[in-house]
């Protein structure tokens, strides 16, 4: 069997510190901090990072000449 092991982000919302337990010990977050976690945690203080698909990226417009060399001498 297949085993992936996912990696949960989660930031903080809260104003103040926080003492969370995280893998049996005790973890300060501080306030809008990342933290990462092998387990899905369930506290109201830390909001879940969802991982965003990659966008597609425009290619490069083409300059032509000497358009980008500066002006002088």
């Amino acid at each position: 069997m297949l085993y992936i092991h996912m990696k949960y982000k989660y930031r903080s919302t809260s104003r103040f510190p926080v003492l969370i337990v995280l893998n049996d010990t005790f973890v300060e977050v501080r306030p809008n901090q990342v933290i990462e976690s092998e387990v899905e945690l369930g506290n109201s203080n830390l909001k879940l990072i969802e991982s965003e698909p990659a966008k597609p990226r425009k290619p490069r417009r083409k300059r032509s000449g000497d358009n980008n060399l500066p002006k002088g001498e």
